[in-house]
């Protein structure tokens, strides 16, 4: 593919685009990137038209042919696959497995089959058809034919496994939308001023880079700068919420708060909501920070006076063997105050936060310049697969 690129409002001449050639532009990131429409658009019908693009969507859109070009390799495999079984005599014994995959799955079928608790799962159909592939060597075709419930289609061969379907919509009331299992925040994505339903798209973050650009290409977003989000639903709790704005965030930033967040158990977003509210974070860059760095806080759940905190340290934190016997001489309240005043903490709507890192909050919530470099690279060497 030949190409000109665009830096600082200056063209280039035209020039080969090698994988070297890719990886050195996204070191230097340039502005745009000029090429001829049918080296992206091979269905275009101005072929020989000069296009400008912007460089992110260049690198999408390579990215995607990349990818075109390998599901095509595959097609040219099974295809080659499948002449070669056509090829073999009908009485010919059963090959062998040819691929990885189905080696691998076999092999996790036979271990299935040794595990007690798996076969108590499964229905004596399952199991038979099971030991069929994993002992018997027998092919999917084969089983499917020895069960009689075989369905040939261009695509391959279908049959029932032994699953029982359970029907999702009743014709009455929709379906609960479904969720990751790791989501943590659902955005609804669209160009701004745009209100075609067709050209919006739902993200689920956290997210891989690869699948918000091409959520964002599919909607005709640009750039973020470009993009108006919508919260469907929301993990975070309400302190971290009304700190994000939306309309000036950026979906990347966010995916990246929400990778931090992605392992945190409901206690951990409780915390974090009240560290939220000591330290004012201003937006999800800093929330992140504050996520990141969430053991650097101590927190004690429902306490709002001296005489609870005290109360709590000795009898619930751990940190002391608390005596029921001498609990006529503790004296909760002023221990309770001397914490305070040591560490400096505070009283938030969730309870007793403080702080015990070396930075001061206001340090602690900026971007650390090494880790931001270290992720730039991250970023950089997911794009050279490409």
């Amino acid at each position: 593919m030949l190409i000109k690129i665009v830096q600082n409002g200056i063209e280039s001449d035209w020039f080969q685009l090698t994988k070297k050639a890719h990886r050195e532009l996204i070191k230097t990131k340039p502005e745009a990137v000029i090429v001829h429409i049918e080296d992206v658009y091979p269905e275009s019908p101005d072929a020989g038209r000069v296009i400008r693009l912007d460089f992110r969507l260049f690198t999408v859109l390579t990215r995607e042919f990349k990818l075109e070009d390998l599901k095509q390799e595959k097609r040219d495999e099974r295809h080659v696959e499948k002449l070669r079984l056509e090829a073999r005599p009908a009485n010919a014994p059963e090959l062998a497995s040819k691929t990885l995959d189905e080696q691998y799955i076999r092999q996790e079928i036979k271990g299935l089959l040794e595990s007690a608790p798996a076969l108590a799962g499964l229905t004596p159909t399952q199991l038979r058809r099971f030991q069929l592939f994993a002992e018997n060597g027998k092919s999917f075709r084969e089983i499917a034919q020895l069960e009689h419930c075989e369905y040939v289609t261009r695509f391959g061969v279908v049959y029932d496994n032994g699953i029982k379907l359970e029907q999702a919509y009743d014709r009455k009331h929709l379906p609960p939308i479904w969720m990751a299992e790791n989501c943590i925040l659902e955005l609804k994505i669209r160009a701004t001023g745009e209100d075609d339903p067709k050209k919006q798209e739902w993200v689920q973050l956290p997210a891989s880079r690869i699948k918000l650009e091409r959520a964002m290409l599919r909607a005709g977003i640009a750039s973020c700068g470009e993009m108006q989000m919508l919260v469907s639903d929301s993990r975070f709790p309400d302190e971290v919420e009304c700190t994000l704005d939306f309309e000036y965030e950026s979906l990347f930033e966010l995916n990246r708060l929400c990778q931090i967040c992605s392992n945190f158990k409901e206690q951990d977003f409780v915390k974090l909501g009240a560290v939220c509210q000591m330290a004012k974070p201003t937006c999800a860059a800093n929330i992140r920070q504050l996520a990141e760095n969430l053991d650097q806080f101590d927190f004690a759940p429902n306490v709002h006076t001296p005489e609870e905190l005290g109360k709590y340290m000795i009898q619930q934190s751990g940190h002391y063997e608390y005596d029921e016997n001498l609990e006529d001489f503790y004296n909760y309240g002023d221990y309770g105050v001397k914490r305070i005043l040591q560490e400096d903490g505070v009283f938030v709507d969730r309870g007793y936060v403080s702080y015990h890192g070396t930075l001061t909050l206001e340090e602690l919530m900026q971007d650390d310049p090494a880790e931001n470099y270290q992720q730039e690279q991250d970023v950089r060497m997911e794009e050279m697969t490409w």
